[in-house]
């Protein structure tokens, strides 16, 4: 059996459409990490803003900032940090994006005015202790990786796909054969009888 599943492995990775089908999802990998990584964006409300590299330094610094627990005092803090220093103009300030902390917290405890809403850390998660730290390098990557699976699962489609096309022209004679034989041993004792 070992040596049959080998056999099998060696025949589909062989063919050129199979090489062709996976060094494209290694190349749209790398393309959507890179792409992802550059286009990161964020502003410490200051003075800092950049993106790529830049954008996840200023992340990094203010998860540090903030690092530990999150409690209704330090939502105040964020709050009055990241208040927008202009007029919004009618735009709610819950998709106003400066950084990913900023934008988690204006998300789930902001007004459309950018202030406050009444709600606790207790209301929104519950009993659940939520710690403050830099998490969007992570969240980026599994976000991509579910577009990396979804287009690595037609591939294996596309892979496996003439494997079993091809063995079916075989099989299909020999089944027809059996079954044409089988009718003609019936007939056989019909006409003897």
């Amino acid at each position: 059996m070992k040596k049959l599943i080998q056999f099998e492995l060696r025949k589909i990775f062989s063919k050129r459409l199979t090489q062709i089908a996976l060094l494209f999802v290694l190349f749209f990998s790398a393309i959507l990490g890179f792409s992802s990584y550059q286009n990161k964006y964020a502003f410490d409300g200051v003075s800092k803003e950049g993106t790529g590299k830049t954008a996840v330094e200023i992340d990094k610094e203010i998860a540090a900032k903030y690092e530990g627990v999150l409690t209704d005092e330090k939502v105040q803090q964020m709050m009055n940090d990241f208040a927008a220093q202009t007029n919004l103009h009618g735009m709610n300030a819950a998709y106003l994006y400066h950084n990913a902390l900023q934008s988690a917290v204006f998300t789930r405890f902001s007004d459309m005015n950018g202030n406050w809403n009444g709600v606790r850390v207790s209301d929104a998660f519950g009993g659940e202790e939520v710690r403050i730290g830099y998490v969007d390098g992570w969240l980026t990557t599994s976000q991509n990786m579910v577009k990396i699976f979804f287009i690595l699962s037609l591939v294996i489609v596309i892979m496996t796909a003439p494997v079993f096309c091809g063995e079916y022209g075989g099989v299909d004679n020999i089944s027809l054969q059996v079954d044409m034989e089988g009718r003609n041993v019936g007939r056989r004792k019909w006409a003897l009888v």
